[in-house]
């Protein structure tokens, strides 16, 4: 997977294009680290236009 090509969705003016990106993007990364989770580790892309947004479900995530 050729994440370095991931930076050009930073690019993107358009924020709800960005936002719907981000999920396809990761939902692919997780696939793709799935085959070897102790050797292939990932890094999510999170949307620029909502930071406030990605705190809460972080935090979400980690209290459950």
């Amino acid at each position: 997977m050729e994440a370095w090509r991931a930076i050009n969705m930073f690019h993107m003016e358009d924020a709800t294009l960005q936002e719907e990106c981000s999920p396809i993007y990761n939902d692919n990364l997780i696939e793709y680290c799935s085959v070897a989770p102790d050797h292939i580790y990932g890094i999510c892309l999170l949307s620029a236009y909502d930071i406030d947004g990605h705190g809460r479900k972080a935090a979400q995530g980690v209290l459950g």
